[in-house]
């Protein structure tokens, strides 16, 4: 039984950030996922096309098109709406998890079920995957958190 949704929304995304995106998603340690990707450029055929090959790869993987742009916060929230499992993780298209992101998240959120969201550090890379930096100030205390949201 699935555990987690996926969200991928996707606009105008090279074939390349998506491919890798996708592939860190499907070779996650944590396998009990569905991943749902909206494209949201009814008029990008070729990831379309792209996407569409990656769907009868793998059961997992749920794809629809927008019929007009909606913009992301629209896409996420249509995706949100159609989510029938307890967690939903969210991903971009420029974006390469680790691959026990998911296993490590999903074990956190069991252990801890008065927590409602978690996150993760991140590693800045340049277009050709050289990583830059680590993301140094990501809040971790639940004070330093709600501090940041107010």
């Amino acid at each position: 039984m699935e555990e987690v949704t996926v969200l991928l929304p996707l606009y105008n995304e090279s074939i390349k950030f998506v491919k890798e995106a996708l592939d860190s998603i499907l070779n996650q340690t944590f396998s009990e996922i569905k991943i749902y990707i909206t494209l949201d450029n009814p008029q990008n055929y070729l990831l379309e096309e792209y996407i569409r090959k990656q769907q009868m790869n793998d059961h997992r993987i749920k794809f629809s098109v927008n019929e007009k742009n909606l913009g992301l916060a629209a896409t996420l929230n249509k995706m949100i709406s159609t989510v029938d499992t307890k967690y939903i993780a969210r991903m971009d298209a420029d974006d390469i998890s680790y691959n026990k992101r998911l296993k490590e998240q999903f074990r956190f959120m069991q252990e801890h079920p008065d927590v409602d969201l978690c996150g993760c550090n991140a590693i800045y890379i340049d277009q050709e995957g050289k990583k830059l930096k680590k993301n140094e100030w990501i809040p971790q205390q639940h004070n330093t958190i709600q501090t940041c949201l107010e």
